[in-house]
């Protein structure tokens, strides 16, 4: 089990926010500021020649004499696509701590806890597995009933794989997204070709992204001495 029950009901308090304001299809747990006909009353603005005369409000018209259309406040889903670097340098062991969990394992930790979290909310979730290319990809789902799913999606990936190459990954997912959103990308960011076009790829394309850099303690203060090959 990638995460214990007690961590989960703790992240029932949390939520993705996003910077940004994306359209969803379905009622979810988040209030937007776009106005249209959800099911919470906002405000009132006058009517224009063409609009749908169901949201007239007629008890303003029957009291007052004004032509009003009633707006309501929307909530919608937000996507969120998890991206998990599974390149053959994410199993990496740390030489100093054998036996512990690898950086790979605590990147499939963190996905399940920000899947479980954006589920709990009603937003919709998919997952990636990558290195040069995307290898898996759990489909979109939707809803806390598909956390197991999810759960054995994630425990059930392996690295594999030649050099990490997120600009592609990128392209593959600007691609095949079927709506904008966040995109939570989860690696140690060792790319040949660098992260940061990926990612600035990806904003340039509608989504937000957003990067989580998984290292071990040697990566970050290496123990090295003398004349090394790396």
């Amino acid at each position: 089990m990638l995460l214990e029950p007690q961590f989960l009901a703790r992240l029932e308090y949390l939520s993705l926010l996003s910077r940004r304001m994306f359209r969803g299809q379905l009622l979810a747990q988040r209030r937007t500021r776009q106005m249209g006909g959800g099911i919470e009353f906002a405000d009132h603005r006058a009517y224009s020649p063409g609009d749908d005369l169901r949201y007239l409000d007629w008890q303003v018209y029957a009291r007052h004499g004004d032509v009003l259309l009633r707006r309501f406040q929307e909530e919608e889903d937000l996507h969120v696509y998890v991206l998990v670097d599974a390149s053959p340098s994410m199993a990496a062991p740390s030489s100093a701590n054998a036996g512990q969990p690898s950086k790979f394992d605590y990147a499939r930790q963190i996905a399940a806890a920000l899947s479980y979290i954006a589920l709990a909310d009603l937003d919709r979730v998919a997952i990636l597995a990558y290195a040069e290319a995307v290898h898996q990809w759990m489909p979109m789902t939707r809803g806390k009933d598909r956390v197991l799913s999810v759960l054995r999606f994630l425990e059930a990936l392996e690295t594999r794989g030649g050099r990490t190459d997120l600009e592609a990954v990128a392209r593959t997912l600007v691609h095949r997204a079927p709506r904008r959103g966040l995109a939570i990308v989860i690696s140690d960011l060792f790319d040949q070709e660098g992260f940061r076009r990926g990612a600035d790829l990806l904003r340039h394309h509608g989504f937000e992204p957003h990067l989580v850099q998984v290292h071990t303690a040697e990566e970050a203060e290496p123990p090295l001495l003398g004349e090394l090959e790396l």
